[in-house]
C-alpha cells in the first residue's frame, strides 16, 4: 500500500492513507508535471544566485539604503531595515525549494525535505565562504533560508490537504 501524504505524513502517524491524506498513487499531477525537473531547475537557479561573484543586491544597494534613510526620517521603526528585507528575501526565496520538495519526493517526510533545503543552503554559504571574496556566508542566511524551506513544506501540505478534502466533498452525494 502506498504511503499517505499530507498532515499525518508529516507527522509520520500512519502508513495507510485516509480520507483526508493523499496517497502517492493519487498525487495531483503526479505522472504529468516533471517536478524533480522542475526542482532541479530552481536549484540551478538558486546557484547562480548563491554563487555570483559579487552580492546581487549591489547595483539597489544605494537606492535601497537611500529608501531606508527616507523612511526612517518619515516614522519607520529602526529594526524596519536593510537587514529585514534581506532575510525576508531569503525566505521568500527558499519556499519554492520546500512546497517542490513535497511534491518531487512525496514519500519524503516533512523533515527529509527540509534537510535538502538546509543541504542547499549550506552548500551555498560554504561556496560563498571558500570561493567568492565578495560575499559573505553568515548563519543567519542558513536560518532565513531553512525558515522559506519549512514555510514552503507547510503551504505544500496545506494546499494538498485543501485539495483532496475539496475534492472528497465534491464527490459526496448531495
Amino acid at each position: 500500500m502506498a504511503r499517505s501524504v499530507g498532515f499525518s505524513r508529516c507527522r509520520n502517524s500512519s502508513d495507510s492513507p485516509s480520507a483526508d491524506n493523499l496517497s502517492a498513487r493519487e498525487y495531483p499531477a503526479g505522472r504529468s508535471v516533471p517536478w524533480g525537473w522542475i526542482l532541479a531547475t530552481y536549484f540551478a537557479a538558486l546557484a547562480v544566485i548563491g554563487y555570483w561573484p559579487t552580492p546581487v543586491d549591489e547595483p539597489a544597494s544605494d537606492a535601497l539604503n537611500a529608501l531606508f534613510r527616507w523612511l526612517h526620517r518619515h516614522g519607520a521603526p529602526r529594526w524596519f531595515n536593510y537587514k529585514l528585507l534581506e532575510a525576508g528575501a531569503n525566505v521568500l526565496l527558499f519556499v519554492p525549494v520546500g512546497a517542490l520538495c513535497v511534491v518531487a519526493f512525496p514519500r519524503n517526510t516533512w523533515l527529509q525535505n527540509a534537510a535538502i533545503g538546509v543541504m542547499v543552503s549550506a552548500s551555498m554559504e560554504l561556496g560563498q565562504f571558500l570561493f567568492l571574496d565578495r560575499r559573505d556566508p553568515s548563519s543567519r542566511d542558513l536560518v532565513t533560508n531553512t525558515t522559506g524551506t519549512v514555510a514552503g513544506i507547510v503551504l505544500a501540505y496545506t494546499l494538498i490537504w485543501w485539495l483532496k478534502r475539496r475534492q472528497a466533498q465534491r464527490s459526496q452525494p448531495r
